[in-house]
């Protein structure tokens, strides 16, 4: 080995070019790779998606934290909570005393219902006086009956005296008339010396006797009809009385009547100030409307006035249904739809995502669009998304906390990777997307 003599290289020009021939072979086929490579990349799929930030509510509103007020104004008397405490729906968080000179009395409550009971007790009199004025009324009418049944009847009986009355003076009359002529024919006979002057004497004495009578019998008649017309003004006279007797104790019921009308009236009105002093009285104690959290105490301390319908404190439900709130440009707002599915990843707990492929996230949380917002409001950055946890997929995390940030990717169609590259190089937007559901209803609706 130590006879072998080393040979250098340089002086034949034909070994250069063999190694450049290798190295150009390696990087060719480097190349074939890459190309390859970045084909097969272009040519994988992609999900589409929009990204979207938001936040973590509740699906329902009475389960969102809410603020506790006072419905009367007060003095604050006594804390029974702290902030952070536990506490269920009924507990006592705070008493409250008056403040308004109105509701002062200790003892409004109770001189309120005795002026309820005088009010009644009034009432109950006023009808009293109403039933025995309705007696007297019926007795006053009785009366009228009977006394008008009197007048009447003697009204009947002096017209019957003067129909009889009638028949004797036209007797009288007829007997009249008949010594009439007999007397005048005694005159002619007496003058012919037929008769005696003694016959004629006693012809004229029967005629004087008629005459007498006739006058006697149209005398009665006078006296009898003088006295139906006195009976008939007796019986007028009789209603006036009892009529004028009538619409006094009438007017009396119904003054009364209208007293009672007045009276229970003011029970109503007093009565409703009883309830409402009692609806008050309750109002003292202000309890906790759910099962919740204290969140936030916003009055401190012992005597501090507060006004109502102003916010003592928040209490957050203990139990609710989450949901996340997000919000989508406008530019992305036609790709939202009912039902598609998102990509959630809440703060707090980590999540790689990976846009694109879905499938190969670690972390995020399924969900699905149940409501999209129509109007964009001014205080909004995008339109309003909400989405619910999918029922079908993994839960969400049993800790999180009402107002958590989260970041949401709505899932759109599936496209090769090159196109979703030339897409955004020229500022394309994304294709729009159509779930499986909605294309059966649609099919199902033509």
């Amino acid at each position: 080995m130590k006879y072998l003599i080393p040979i250098s290289t340089n002086k034949f020009s034909v070994y250069p070019t063999n190694s450049t021939i290798k190295w150009a072979k390696k990087l060719s086929l480097f190349l074939i790779v890459l190309i390859i490579t970045l084909v097969v990349i272009l040519l994988l799929p992609w999900t589409q998606t929009v990204e979207a930030k938001g936040k973590l509510t509740t699906l329902r509103p009475e389960q969102r934290p809410q603020d506790v007020v006072s419905i009367i104004s007060g003095r604050i008397q006594k804390w029974y909570i702290r902030e952070g405490q536990f506490v269920k729906k009924g507990d006592t968080l705070v008493y409250l005393t008056e403040v308004k000179e109105d509701y002062l009395d200790p003892l409004l409550i109770e001189r309120t219902g005795k002026q309820v009971e005088a009010k009644a007790s009034a009432v109950q009199a006023y009808k009293g006086k109403i039933n025995a004025l309705d007696k007297q009324i019926e007795a006053i009418e009785e009366n009228l009956f009977i006394k008008l049944q009197q007048a009447q009847n003697k009204i009947q009986q002096v017209q019957t005296k003067k129909n009889t009355e009638i028949a004797e003076l036209e007797a009288a009359q007829a007997n009249y008339t008949i010594q009439k002529q007999q007397y005048e024919r005694g005159i002619e006979m007496t003058n012919k010396g037929l008769r005696s002057t003694t016959d004629l004497e006693n012809r004229e004495n029967k005629y004087k006797e008629a005459e007498a009578k006739l006058q006697v019998a149209k005398n009665k008649i006078d006296i009898t009809t003088q006295e139906i017309q006195n009976a008939t003004m007796e019986q007028n006279a009789i209603q006036a009385d009892y009529g004028d007797k009538l619409a006094k104790s009438e007017g009396e019921k119904f003054s009364a009547l209208s007293l009672v009308l007045d009276a229970e009236g003011g029970i109503q009105k007093l009565q409703v100030q009883y309830q409402n002093y009692q609806n008050r009285a309750a109002y003292y104690y202000i309890l906790a409307p759910q099962d919740g959290y204290i969140s936030q105490i916003k009055k401190y301390g012992v005597g501090e006035i507060i006004k109502d319908a102003s916010p003592i404190l928040t209490i957050v439900p203990s139990q609710y249904d989450k949901m996340v709130e997000m919000f989508v440009a406008p530019v992305d707002m036609p790709l939202m739809q009912i039902g598609a599915p998102v990509c959630i990843q809440f703060d707090g707990w980590p999540a790689i995502f990976i846009s694109g492929w879905p499938g190969s996230t670690i972390g995020t949380y399924p969900g699905k669009v149940i409501a999209i917002d129509q109007t964009l409001l001014a205080t909004e950055k995008g339109y309003r998304i909400l989405v619910a946890p999918d029922s079908t997929s993994t839960p969400w995390p049993e800790l999180l906390h009402i107002g958590s940030g989260v970041e949401a990717y709505t899932l759109l169609q599936d496209v090769p990777v090159g196109y979703e590259i030339w897409r955004k190089l020229n500022g394309f937007p994304p294709e729009f997307y159509t779930s499986t559901t909605n294309t059966e209803k649609s099919e199902k609706t033509k």
